[in-house]
């Protein structure tokens, strides 16, 4: 009954979906959601920031999963119920760096780095002070914190595979947050039925084993 809602709607039964650098890990399972909807889905990684806005403007269907709070910058996106994933925002330091954090009032006064679009930190530096620096890419993030031109990396957990994590260790857990899925408004009446299948997918453990683990 699924497959024949959403393919009633959508006469080819595919769609474009764009994601940031590291959601690879969750092609799989959003593969596997789609198809049981009746959809063919391909992915595309773009620059964090540059993602959020094409899907918003319709370039592309939907993107892979970002926080809600960031909603109010793109009106025309809707946002699944059910959460790809809980991910917490944690402070990378150098791995040689003597810098101890108790609590995210003592990043104050440290040099803060952070990837644009990457919705977990943008969240957080809206209250920062003004020693923040963006950049577009994790690569720059972990040459920024190496050559010691930032103190502090902020970096999300849905994102294992960034090199940041090479060049830095875990310091401090600032906040805990809930990604979900993306869909432009035009497909909104989707969500219900992705809702329901990753619902359904979590209890009978196909989530478990779609999901890319943490490496």
């Amino acid at each position: 009954m699924l497959t024949i809602t959403a393919l009633s709607v959508f006469a080819d039964g595919k769609l474009q979906i764009a994601g940031q650098e590291g959601d690879e890990r969750f092609f799989p399972l959003l593969q596997a959601i789609y198809a049981q909807l009746g959809f063919e889905v391909t992915f595309e990684t773009l620059p964090s920031a540059r993602a959020m806005q094409l899907v918003d403007q319709g370039g592309y269907d939907a993107e892979v999963g970002r926080i809600p709070d960031i909603a109010v910058s793109y009106p025309n996106l809707t946002y699944s119920q059910e959460p790809l994933l809980t991910v917490r925002l944690v402070a990378m330091v150098r791995k040689d760096a003597n810098i101890q954090l108790n609590n995210p009032d003592d990043l104050q006064q440290y040099r803060i780095g952070y990837v644009i679009g990457m919705s977990v930190a943008e969240d957080f530096v809206k209250s920062a002070p003004n020693n923040t620096i963006a950049v577009t890419t994790h690569e720059q993030l972990a040459q920024m914190l190496e050559r010691k031109r930032i103190d502090i990396a902020l970096m999300g957990t849905a994102f294992p595979n960034s090199p940041v994590y090479s060049v830095g260790v875990e310091r401090l857990s600032i906040a805990t947050f809930s990604v979900y899925h993306i869909l432009h408004n035009k497909h909104a009446q989707l969500i219900p039925q992705f809702d329901q299948v990753l619902q359904r997918m979590k209890q009978n453990g196909q989530y478990d084993q779609l999901l890319l683990p943490l490496n």
